[in-house]
């Protein structure tokens, strides 16, 4: 997820990432919903959108600096074209492995 957001800031002024869980630091999977846009998202109007959803994204949307701690985590990575390495970003995940960082976040432990 953070190569793709730091591929999207590239491109857009405007970039936002929602996990669909509140609890997503502490699960070893979650999906994310991420919005990429030329203009400001309008909050307002995404809450009445979804008002009443059990899957509230304006709630959920990280704040701007919690994104960028987020991409401070890990290396940043510019997805294109020609280099694209998400099967093996994604290889983890598949093999039911933990990175570490989000081990020791979910351990309590800091390295």
């Amino acid at each position: 997820v953070r190569a793709c957001v730091h591929t999207l800031r590239q491109t857009f002024p405007y970039v936002y990432l929602a996990p669909t869980q509140r609890a997503w630091r502490e699960t070893a999977r979650t999906t994310f919903v991420i919005v990429a846009s030329d203009s400001p998202l309008d909050r307002e109007r995404l809450a009445a959108s979804t008002a009443g959803s059990p899957l509230d994204l304006d709630k959920l949307i990280l704040s701007g600096e919690e994104l960028d701690a987020l991409l401070a985590e890990g290396r940043a990575v510019t997805l294109t074209d020609r280099y694209a390495p998400v099967d093996q970003m994604l290889a983890p995940a598949f093999r039911n492995e933990v990175p570490a960082e989000s081990a020791a976040s979910v351990s309590g432990t800091t390295d």
